[in-house]
């Protein structure tokens, strides 16, 4: 068992890190937090972000050229459903510590991957009633900007 609790785990996605690790983000909806689960012996629970009341569970994780992990996920801006009222967040592990950048996209479902040069891209798609559109965002080589 990683975690216990009455209604957690959803939206569960696991990678390994460079020392071979499984690495697992998902969301706890009794305490509206995005948590990160290592396994390094025993298991090793970091509440990445609290995101409030009325948020959201999507999160997709990856590990970088460096071998660590990075996660994308979204959050709602109030408490209510409207799913285009969503924001992604980029956070990533720099070796000692979890850094968290939101970013200026709405969408939901994101995806993240790496690019052959090591940039994080993420990926979003949003099904509002009467609409679909997806989103990329590819954050800019030696920068902090997406």
């Amino acid at each position: 068992t990683v975690d216990s609790g009455a209604d957690l785990g959803r939206s569960a996605a696991l990678a390994f890190n460079h020392q071979g690790h499984p690495v697992i983000a998902y969301f706890d909806s009794t305490n509206d937090t995005i948590k990160v689960a290592v396994k390094d012996g025993d298991w090793q629970i970091t509440v990445l972000d609290s995101l409030g009341i009325g948020s959201s569970y999507q999160c997709s994780i990856a590990v970088n050229p460096e071998g660590q992990p990075a996660i994308a996920y979204t959050r709602r801006k109030t408490e209510y459903e409207n799913q285009s009222n969503q924001v992604v967040s980029y956070a990533f592990y720099t070796g000692s510590a979890w850094q968290i950048e939101p970013l200026v996209m709405v969408g939901n479902y994101p995806q993240l991957a790496f690019t052959p040069l090591g940039q994080p891209a993420i990926a979003t798609a949003d099904d509002v009633p009467g609409e679909r559109w997806y989103g990329l965002i590819i954050k800019e080589k030696n920068t902090s900007r997406f």
